[in-house]
Formats: C-alpha cells, structure tokens, sequence
C-alpha cells in the first residue's frame, strides 16, 4: 500500500489548501449500528452567497463551510443559519436496559489520561481517477485507509494515507477524532473539488474505564448463562462521525474490530452506552481492551469458582478456538497447573501462595493485513495480605500470532519486558514514606515461555511485545492469583499492599480482626469507637502542641546549643543504612556539599545568591570539622528547623524549608548513613554575608514568615503512589528549590500559579512544572519518568547542566519511586496549555508554512554554515546515526523552543562534560571556539529552522557575553562559583 506522498505533493496541498469547518449539532450519537441524535431541518442556503467564494457542503445530516481563507471559512460558519431537530427522546429510546437483577460486578482500570485537550488537524485533496491523498495528525493509517475506501466506494490502493507532525520528529497517540477529522477533509473535498484542512477538537481520555458484569443463570440442565457486559464506552471503536452523518451504515466486516468480545461459548448481552459523537473523551484503544479483558477473566474466574469448577476446565469447557484451546492446554501443561476447585487461603492465614489463570484472543487492525493473536498467563504468587506484601514467585506466558512465531534470539528481551510489566502492576509504594521498593523486594522469577508450534510457511516475529495480546491476560492472572490466595478479589490495578490490606480488614470476621489490630466493622462503617476516638483527641493535640512548640522554637532568635556527643551507631541496622543511603541519593547531598574537585561531602561549594555566596559546609562525620558529634536531636533541628548544634540560624540555601517534610523514621536513616560514611577533615571558606544578612538571628523572623517545619502529610483524596512521589518531591528531591520562583527575600513564593513554576538559577532556566509551562508539547507521566531515569527524552531533550547530577542521584532509586514522582509531577501540569495549543485554538489560523519552505528560508542564514561545520554531524539526522550517544531531536528540544535562550547558550558555550549517564554521550563545548557573534548567529539560525513559529530572541549577543562572563568569574574563584 502506498502511504507516503511526495514531500512536494505534502507543501501543494497544505499552502494551497481551502478551511473547512464542520457544524455539529449539540447532540449527535451513535449506537453501535447508525447514526442517532439530532437531524438537520432547516439551512439558510442564501446566508452564504454574499461570501463567495465560500461554500457551503451537506450530505444527509452531515454539513460543512469551505472557503480559500481560514478568515472567510469562519465568517461562512457564523452567517450560516442552522436548525437541528430536538433528540431527547430518539437518545432515551436506544438507551439499553435489562432486565438481569442478579448482583452486578464493577471492575475498573486505570487508563492513560492527557495534560491538556489537543487539537487536530488533516489535509485532504482528490486526484484524477478517484485517488485520493489524506495527511492527518495521530491516526492508524491501514485501518482509516479502509474506512475511507469503503465510505466513498473506492479500491483502497486509491487512498494514500500520509502521517504528519506538528512537530518534526513528534509521534502523536493514536486517536478516533483524528480519523474523523480526516474524513471530513474528505468528504468536503470531494464536494468542492479542491484541497481542503479541517481542524478539529482532541477531547481528553478518562482517568478510569469501568465495565460492569452480571450472569444470569438458565436451568440448570443447560449448564449455561447469559453474561451481561456493561462498559462506559461501546464494545467497538465506531467509524468517523461524518460518514454516519453522511448516511453510511458500514458493512459488517467493514472494518475487524480491535475491540472486543467475549471469546467464550456463553450467551452474551451487552449493554454499551450511546456513544456520543461530540468529543467528551478519547478512549485509547489499547486501554479499552484491557480494561474488558481484565473485567472478563476475572469474572470468568469467579464463574468457574461458582460453579465449582477449576478455571483453566471452565475455560477449555467454553472455548471453541482451537488456537485458543491449544495455547490454554500447553500452558497449563508448562506451568504444571493442579485442579482447584476453591480459593486455598483466606486474608487471615499469614503469608500463603496463590496461583492464577487467564487468556486473550484480539484482532489487530492497525495494519494492512489484519492478525489475530492470542495470549494465556500463569502467575504464581506469594502473598501475606496482613502485611500487604505480594511477591511474583513465577510467570509461565503462553503466545501466539497468526503467522507468526517467536525468534530463539529474543527470548531474553521478552523475558525481561514480561517481568518488568509484570512487576509494575505490583510494585506500588505502601505508603508514602515507603522505601522498600528499592532493598527488599524478591528479584524476578525467569519467565517461562510458551510458543505454539509454527506453521511451516510462518514468519519470525521479532517484536511480540508489540502484540496487542501478549499483555492482555497479566493483570487478570494477577487479580485470580491474589484470590487464589486470600479469597480477596481485587478490582481494580494496581495491585498494591494498601489496598490488599483495606480489603482484608474489610473481609475478616470482626474477632479476627481485633486480634490482628484491625477494626473491620467500624472500618467498614465508618465508626469511631469511644476509645479510639479518646485516641484520635490525644493525637490531635498533641499535634498542635508540637506544631506550636515547633513553631515558637524556629521563630526564636537565639537558641541553645546541643551538647557534642559519640554517637552510638550500633542502634541503626543495615537496612536504616541503607535506606540513608537512598535518601540522601534522591537529596542529592553530595551535589551541594562537594567543592569542584574536592572530597565528598566535605562542603566547600560557593553558591551564589542575591544576598552574597554562602559556602557549603561539611556533613561528614568528622568531629571537629562536620558532623561527628552530632546528636540525631542536633541533626534533626537543623534538618527540620534551619539550626545548627551549635544555635546559629542556617540560611535557607540549605534547603531546611524542604526537608522539614521528611518523616521521622527516614530522617534517622539519612542520619545513620552520613554518620556511617568516611570522616573528612576539611574546614570549608566560612559564609560572611553584607549586614544586615550577616545578623543570623534575622532568619528566625523569616522562618516565622517563611517555613512551616510540618512533616509531610499524605493527601487522603489522592493514591499511595501520588503520595510517594508528591513527598519525594517537596521534600526528600526539594526540586521546589530551583523550580519555584522566589519572592524578594529569598523565600519560595507560595500559591498554585507559583509552586514549580520556574525559576532561574546559576544563568540555567529551571521550567516551570507546573500547568504554566511552556513547552512546545506536554510532558506526559511517560515523558517525565523516561527523562527522570535515563536523563533523555525523545520529546523534550537531554538532561544538562546542574539536572544532569540530579539525575544522576535518582539511579539510585528504584523505578517505581521515578514512576511515583512522574505519576505527581504530570497531575500537576494538567489543563497546561502549550504555545501550540494557544495558538490552534482559533479555528481560524491559518495553515502553517511547509517544512520545505521553512528549510530554504533559513539556509542562508550565517548560523546554518556554522550548524554545519559545527554541529551536523551529531545532530543532522541526514547523517545516519548519531557518533555516540543519544541524538536529541532539535525540534523538539525545550532549549530552542523556550521563551529565553539561555540554556541553549549554556549548552553551546559548555557542552555536556558530565551527563547523566555515559549512555548520552558526551558534547564538547565552543566557549574558546566561537565568539558572541557566531555563538549569537547559531542560536538564531536553530530558532528559525527549528521553532519557526515561535517568537525571535532579542539580544541574544548580550546574552551570551553576560554568561560568558558568569563562567569567567566562577573559573576565577577558588571554590568555582562568584563571590
């Protein structure tokens, strides 16, 4: 099939091409069969004619404005009169219902949710012999290739489908709006005789997909029963809304469905919602599917349990693929799966193993020949559900694609993609404070791997990761394991400790329960006991009273100094070591308190500040010169309340104002492990600030302003893994100390619109992380853990100058604490608006000026020579793959698309001599060989070819003199910072 157009047919229709804008009506739905809603009744066919050339284009309930200018398109749409029929009760009269009242069974899954709505946008123009050429943003083109032959009745090698990026080098998701999009530009095309771009609205996907299951029993002399499927969304992706508007009812084997069915012999009905054709959310394909999947096997194992039946029998009872059947029975075989028929355990009985059956069969469409494939999983596991513990004890995967078999040499790359996916599902944070994740959990068991035996004309898959049903059946199996276990079923993934733990206070009898200190019936109701709530009083105030205590000790402007002690160190174990060592990864301690080419930890770091260089000091534990004598009370109030033993106030360039958020237990163990590291004599520069900021006891009226020393304390109204990562980062990361702006003096500035919204420190741009940033695409939570663990992003760019240690501390940690902080750091920017995204909101913009005359436009600019002899042979990507290293994407790199031009100048004038890891690759720096001049030509030149609808820097030779001389002068100081 021919997807591509030249890049010459690309510019043609997008400089040339007429606006369309399409007119929906305000309710418009689809049932799973044909259009439904609201009907055209009335057009004012003469409103138009003054506008000439515009047109107006109807087909059935379907209408449109076309005209040459975006400008005279929207004026069209405002002046066309429109009346649609009121459709309340065709909407209520389709409205399923049934009429099953045995107990319903919800069970929802997590899906993949936006930072903001988005916009699309496709191009459209027909050729000699009804060829039609389709540009469009976000789309599967094999699949909208068909719908489009189909609709207008064409041999589908007619239709060529071309993906465009706003962004070069951009992968946009997949998304249902954007084929409907691209068959409007069609179908006005079509109408007007001329290239059409019609732009349309990308809703949001939801945060949740839930489907509600039922089986209502027949005699049983049958041994059936009907299964009533209710999901939020129909059980099939429907066709673009303008061909159902059009009239089109599509065939039955229009397009095979990558949605779903029940792939077992039972009497199935289901109950999908209309689905409203006007964008509310997007459904990621994807999600769908495993959402009905996850719902589906899990209610197929309590079936069979209900039935008394063990649920690889039940399954092979009520499959009639013979794929499916074989894949069943040899995994089964491999795994060495025992009949049984009830749970073996319960929530009370300790640590017990659980075993746990599913499978999947799907049809993937997104390419030109369409595959079924098909899936079944084994997981064994061991779970204590008192202690919310859960360990993968082993995983057999049973696969199969049509036509398809596994190559021998990938074998280890799927085992570790099995296991690591396997793994995500169970490796939530018990709470907040939780650190286990990276010293105790059990390592990965090998994965056994079941291959179907091939056809003898199949070809080798390489990548089966890439089958859409290969992880289908995993959290199923996992949900049945934990039952198998327990007796728990778990409805929702994923599956962590503290929801295991609600669950088992919630099913134990309420005399187990008390034995285990665990309250289920007042949990369950929502009672306080008079005993607990005395308690629960205490607690409060004695939580005032510290608050209050803590508040007047900060606020004081003298304080008494704690006596030197021999700290006894044989009180901490291993693992408090350990976790010291974590935290203090995460804090990056060593950053702050390392002088360039000085020992660890033995201070000494000038750090520059409005107010004079503070020094850092040292935090080894040396007893004359660190910390050495040091009680934990020392440490603690310096740590959580800005003074040192000794009773001097500490300056706030030691981020106490974050750390005051780390919980006790954690603070005993970063105290443990700097106590148990190697003691350094070094007496760094001392920190002589101008009066009045020299008067320390100063800070303790700031502190009163400025610092709430309050431990962090979990948002109930968020999940365990929110939690972690908003504690890893206000506190443990304290990233608010060079992402938040601060106000005149010195303190962070508070409210939502200030916290994380950018700052600048050491001549770098610290973004903004908030729903402020300005980014040229949104940082997805996917974007933000790729850069936190590796240092790169393919959407965004390279970690570099002082993030690029910051990362290098969080090797440390384990990956679901970077998931956990990704997980809140994308929370927060939701409902961001890109520059992007501002600007396509007016239905109005005009098309944006082709790649191709962008790139001769800039070529002769003086800084394109110099990106050639300088640059290109790392980052041209013309130039075949990169030397070393990562190859960051220009494009998309948030240096060229900021608003300021200093990182991009950092970069250029310092190269990266210290990446985040050696995987990177290393960039030398032109500092000593190019002048501001040169330095000033090539950052304008990347501007323009790279962000050329961005606005011009101004007065970026200045820019760079101004950070050159910030590198003289730190090179000049003895301790690499300015005085």
């Amino acid at each position: 099939m021919n997807e591509m157009v030249s890049n010459t047919a690309l510019a043609t229709h997008r400089d040339g091409a007429w606006t369309g804008i399409v007119l929906r009506p305000a309710h418009a739905a689809w049932d799973g069969t044909r259009y439904r809603g609201a009907s055209l009744t009335e057009l004012d066919r003469d409103a138009v004619a003054s506008l000439a050339p515009a047109r107006w284009v109807q087909q059935g309930d379907f209408l449109a404005v076309a005209a040459p200018t975006a400008e005279l398109a929207l004026a069209a749409a405002d002046r066309l009169a429109v009346r649609w029929s009121a459709p309340a009760a065709e909407l209520a009269a389709i409205q399923p219902t049934s009429s099953h009242t045995s107990p319903a069974r919800d069970y929802v899954w997590p899906s993949a949710t936006d930072a903001a709505d988005d916009t699309l946008q496709a191009w459209a123009v027909w050729g000699a012999g009804d060829t039609l050429d389709v540009q469009v943003e976000a789309a599967e083109p094999a699949r909208l290739r068909r719908e489009l032959a189909q609709f207008f009745g064409i041999d589908p090698n007619r239709v060529r489908v071309r993906l465009v990026r706003r962004v070069a080098g951009e992968a946009p998701a997949i998304s249902i709006e954007s084929h409907d999009t691209a068959m409007e530009a069609a179908l006005i095309a079509r109408a007007i005789g001329h290239a059409v771009r019609v732009q349309g609205l990308r809703a949001p996907a939801p945060a949740t997909l839930a489907v509600r299951l039922q089986a209502h029993a027949t005699p049983a002399t049958s041994g059936a029963a009907t299964w009533v499927v209710t999901p939020e969304w129909p059980l099939d992706r429907r066709p673009a809304w303008s061909a159902l508007a059009a009239g089109w009812t599509p065939r039955a084997d229009a397009s095979p469905s990558t949605g779903w069915a029940v792939p077992y012999n039972v009497a199935v009905e289901t109950l999908p919602p209309t689905q409203v054709l006007t964008p509310q959310w997007r459904i990621d394909p994807r999600s769908a599917q495993a959402a009905t999947t996850f719902a589906v096997e899990s209610f197929a194992d309590e079936s069979a349990r209900a039935a008394g039946l063990d649920p690889v029998q039940w399954r092979l009872n009520h499959l009639s693929d013979a794929n499916g059947r074989a894949l069943v029975q040899a995994v089964a075989a491999r795994a060495h799966w025992q009949p049984a028929q009830t749970p073996t355990g319960s929530a009370g009985d300790g640590p017990r193993a659980g075993r746990g059956f599913a499978y999947a069969t799907t049809v993937d469409d997104s390419t030109d020949e369409p595959q079924r494939a098909w899936a079944a999983w084994v997981v064994d596991l061991n779970v204590d559900a008192l202690a919310g513990r859960i360990d993968i004890a082993g995983l057999t995967v049973g696969h199969h694609v049509e036509g398809l078999h596994i190559a021998p040499a990938h074998d280890e790359a799927l085992q570790a993609h099995i296991s690591a996916a396997a793994a995500q599902l169970l490796s939530g944070p018990q709470s907040h404070a939780d650190w286990s994740g990276g010293t105790t959990t059990s390592p990965m068991p090998a994965v056994r791997v079941v291959d179907l035996a091939p056809a003898a004309n199949s070809r080798a898959l390489t990548e089966l990761s890439q089958s859409r049903a290969l992880m289908l059946p995993m959290a199923a199996a996992i949900a049945n394991a934990i039952h198998d276990a327990t007796g728990i079923r778990l409805r929702t993934p994923p599956f962590d400790g503290p929801a295991l733990q609600r669950a088992a206070r919630q099913s134990m009898p309420a005399a187990q329960a008390d034995i285990a200190g665990l309250d289920a019936s007042n949990a369950e109701n929502h009672e306080t006991p008079p005993r607990a709530r005395w308690r629960k009083a205490t607690a409060w105030v004695g939580a005032a009273a510290a608050t209050v205590a803590g508040l007047a000790a900060t606020a004081m402007p003298w304080r008494s100094a704690i006596a030197p002690v021999v700290p006894d160190l044989s009180v901490y174990a291993s693992s408090a070591v350990e976790r010291g060592r974590l935290i203090a990864s995460a804090s990056d301690c060593v950053v702050c308190h390392t002088a360039p080419g000085g020992t660890p930890n033995a201070g000494g770091l000038a750090m520059d500040t409005p107010f004079g260089t503070i020094y850092s000091t040292n935090i080894t534990p040396d007893r004359k010169t660190g910390i050495g004598a040091w009680s934990y009370q020392a440490f603690e109030r310096a740590m959580r309340h800005g003074i040192g033993r000794d009773g001097r106030h500490l300056y706030p360039a030691f981020p106490y104002t974050s750390f005051a958020k780390i919980d006790d237990s954690d603070m005993q163990a970063l105290y443990a492990f700097l106590m148990t590291q190697p003691a350094v004599s070094h007496v760094p520069p001392t920190t002589d600030l101008a009066f009045p900021y020299s008067v320390r006891p100063l800070m303790a009226g700031w502190n009163a302003l400025f610092h709430d020393a309050t431990p962090y304390a979990p948002d109930a109204s968020q999940s365990v893994q929110w939690n972690r990562g908003a504690y890893l980062v206000n506190g443990v990361g304290h990233c608010g100390a060079c992402h938040t702006p601060r106000n005149a003096f010195g303190a962070e500035k508070t409210g939502p619109l200030n916290f994380l919204a950018g700052a600048n420190v050491k001549e770098w741009d610290a973004p903004a992380l908030n729903r402020l940033s300005r980014e040229a695409q949104p940082w997805s939570r996917d974007d933000i853990y790729t850069y936190l663990r590796t240092g790169h992003s393919d959407r965004h760019g390279v970690a570099a100058g002082p993030m690029a240690p910051v990362i290098e501390g969080l090797n440390a940690l384990p990956d679901r604490d970077i998931l956990a902080m990704a997980t809140y750091l994308s929370s927060l920017s939701e409902g961001a608006t890109t520059p992007a995204d501002a600007a396509l909101t007016e239905v109005a913009r005009a098309p944006a000026a082709a790649p191709a005359a962008r790139s001769l436009s800039t070529h002769s600019l003086p800084g394109a020579r110099i990106f050639e002899g300088a640059c290109a042979a790392c980052h041209d990507p013309a130039r075949g793959m990169p030397l070393f290293g990562v190859r960051p994407n220009l494009a998309l790199n948030t240096n060229v698309t900021a608003d300021r031009p200093d990182n991009l100048i950092q970069v250029i004038l310092n190269g990266i001599n210290n990446p985040a890891s050696e995987d990177l690759g290393f960039m030398p720096g032109f500092a000593n060989t190019l002048n501001d001049q040169q330095v000033g030509d090539l950052v304008r030149y990347l501007r323009a070819e790279h962000a050329g609808d961005k606005a011009t820097w101004d007065r970026v030779e200045d820019t760079v003199a101004r950070i050159r001389r910030g590198a003289s002068a730190h090179a000049a100081s003895p301790t690499g910072v300015a005085p």
